[in-house]
């Protein structure tokens, strides 16, 4: 409860300050740097697939929201959030275990030595930010994480009948540079994961991922969640999760 109170406490106070937050462009200004890990961060790109006919272009609040917090340092942008003992213990207990265990569970040499090096102070860092939807067609874009290692959302809030995570697998050829082109996905074949509260979902940042229009109104509860990256300047993140044959 401590989690969504937070969340959803910082997201209005945000969205009650920016009344015409569907304007705003997305920051190109600095961010402060955590203090708690010793890692440079690396910020994160995200990448829309081509036009679809189910998706509106449409900038929602959620997606403002999104860009306070990567511009200003994810959790540490907000005093709801960044005050939150339960947070805190989220992103620097919890998440890194998961992905800890997500990197040796992938059983290849640099996965096992991300997950070594996560137990001591490193060059990674985990990236979270808080994320709100509520009220019909609240949605996020299909996007990928082109500079992350890991990627993945836990859920603290989950309405009924709230909108699921979709995963869209890449062709085998999958190449970084043209996640944006048409041809890098494979839209008949796609994950859908319908969230539950105390959730984690790990997967690798490669693969599209969104949110889909959600078709019911949820007056009195939102979808809430908190997602996660881990950056490290390191050459070709995206090959500690890569197949073996891609």
């Amino acid at each position: 409860m401590a989690l969504t109170n937070a969340a959803i406490s910082a997201f209005n106070n945000y969205t009650s300050n920016n009344q015409h937050d569907d304007l705003i462009p997305p920051s190109s200004g600095g961010r402060r740097r955590r203090r708690s890990r010793a890692a440079p961060l690396v910020n994160i790109e995200n990448t829309s697939p081509p036009n679809n006919s189910d998706r509106s272009t449409q900038v929602t609040a959620n997606d403002n929201f999104f860009e306070y917090q990567r511009t200003r340092g994810f959790r540490l942008s907000t005093p709801r959030i960044s005050s939150c003992d339960e947070v805190k213990e989220l992103e620097e207990i919890h998440m890194l275990d998961a992905v800890t265990q997500y990197l040796l569970q992938l059983d290849n040499e640099k996965s096992i030595s991300i997950a070594n090096q996560l137990q001591t102070d490193s060059i990674f860092t985990i990236d979270m930010w808080a994320a709100v939807q509520s009220g019909k067609n609240a949605y996020h874009e299909y996007h990928v994480h082109k500079e992350s290692v890991v990627s993945g959302v836990y859920y603290s809030n989950c309405p009924d009948n709230c909108a699921p995570l979709i995963l869209k697998r890449p062709n085998d050829n999958m190449d970084k540079q043209s996640a944006n082109d048409e041809s890098y996905y494979r839209d008949d074949e796609e994950v859908i994961i319908h969230p539950k509260e105390g959730q984690f979902i790990l997967f690798p940042p490669w693969l599209y991922h969104g949110v889909p229009k959600t078709n019911e109104e949820h007056t009195e509860q939102a979808r809430v969640s908190f997602a996660f990256n881990l950056n490290g300047r390191i050459v070709d993140p995206w090959s500690i999760t890569r197949p073996l044959n891609s």
